[in-house]
């Protein structure tokens, strides 16, 4: 190091402004390397954190029609003339076409087993309940058994 430096004090003024200019520039080639792996990992947590924020914007959008399904079909139950029937099913199949879209669109964004065991659960338990709220309780709506349905 002794050696270098009484050899860099010898040279011309050019030769260390050169010298000074290639650090320089090698520093900020390791500095914008450096960037560029830090935005690298930026960018795959941010991917993942839209993933996650479209996942549950998409469950709040199913938590919501569920729940419209559930109204109409009540709206079912107490309504009087056929019109009323009709429109209601119209928009209970309307909604059930829309839940199984969104249903689709959120399998997409499943990323972890464990989410897939959920996915599964609450697919099933959605399936169960449209069998037992299927044509069976259109049927029985329709014909005024408000009991049975």
């Amino acid at each position: 190091m002794k050696k270098f430096m009484e050899n860099f004090k010898d040279r011309a003024i050019k030769a260390k402004l050169n010298f000074m200019v290639v650090v320089a520039i090698g520093l900020m080639a390791i500095l914008g390397i450096g960037a560029l792996f830090g935005a690298y990992e930026l960018n795959a947590q941010t991917k993942e954190l839209h993933n996650w924020l479209k996942a549950n914007n998409i469950v709040a959008e199913i938590d919501y029609l569920t729940s419209e399904v559930r109204l109409k079909q009540y709206a079912h139950v107490i309504s009087s003339t056929t019109a009323e029937f009709t429109q209601h099913e119209k928009e209970i199949e309307d909604l059930k076409t829309k839940l199984n879209g969104l249903i689709t669109e959120y399998e997409t964004t499943i990323e972890s087993e464990i989410d897939r065991q959920y996915y599964e659960a609450a697919c099933a338990a959605w399936e169960d309940y449209l069998q037992e709220t299927g044509e069976e309780f259109i049927s029985l709506s329709r014909a005024m058994k408000l009991d049975e349905a």
